[in-house]
């Protein structure tokens, strides 16, 4: 008969059931890889999208491209048509490679951890934001009857509802302003988050404004904004 196993045995068990430290290295890794993969994914989708845009229509453009516009939709800045077809795809990654950055800035691992959760959303939205006006900025000078009072107001909308979700979420910066308790920071952070997130459908609805009216109108909905944050901080630092 064999011989019973012994208690070194049950220890050779054990053992095995515990993760090598390099596979949970390994594992760690690839979920590091696999995150900052899924970040630059909805920013580089837009470079190429952008950059595809121009190349197809870069013969049909002309000499100037219109990138500004005054309040009353008409044209009011030109630039190169070389400078107007790619800026705006090189703008995309910059502007995302400079947030992402920004967050190492943070020290408290925690707020960190929880700002990069959130970075997919936020570069996304910039990367598809700016994709929309490159757009709109190359249709209008192909000739399209496009009104940018509308485009900016959709933008605006857009982006107001995206971060009113995730303004909650967000950890309190160092330079944020007002610094309040982490309750009372929870709270206000919803407040405006709920501000913002309707806010954003009012900045939609401007859209279908005529022109004469949309740009005045779209600067009180702001200045109101603005006004209603300021009063509430104010009241929340008086009251923490």
């Amino acid at each position: 008969m064999g011989r019973a196993p012994g208690p070194e045995y049950g220890l050779l068990i054990e053992y095995n059931r515990v993760p090598r430290r390099n596979e949970m290295d390994l594992g760690h890794s690839t979920i590091e890889r696999m995150m900052n993969m899924n970040k630059w994914l909805i920013p580089l989708a837009s470079t190429l999208a952008a950059v595809l845009i121009s190349i197809f229509t870069y013969n049909s453009l002309p000499a100037e491209i219109a990138v500004h516009f005054d309040s009353a939709d008409n044209p009011d800045n030109w630039v190169s048509k070389p400078v107007g077809a790619f800026l705006s795809p090189a703008f995309i990654l910059v502007l995302s490679w400079i947030v992402m950055f920004s967050i190492r800035f943070e020290k408290d691992e925690s707020k960190r951890a929880r700002a990069e959760a959130t970075l997919p959303t936020i570069v996304g939205t910039l990367s598809l934001m700016l994709l929309a006006v490159h757009g709109s900025i190359i249709a209008f000078n192909l000739g399209y009857d496009i009104r940018s009072s509308a485009v900016a107001s959709f933008i605006v909308g857009g982006v107001f509802i995206v971060l009113g979700n995730l303004l909650p979420r967000l950890p309190q910066g160092r330079y944020q302003w007002p610094k309040l308790p982490d309750h009372k920071q929870r709270q206000f952070a919803r407040f405006q988050g709920k501000l913002m997130f309707f806010s954003g459908f009012i900045f939609i609805a401007l859209a279908f404004l005529p022109g004469t009216y949309s740009f005045p109108v779209f600067l009180a909905v702001l200045f109101c904004f603005v006004a209603v944050t300021i009063v509430k901080a104010v009241t929340a630092v008086r009251h923490s």
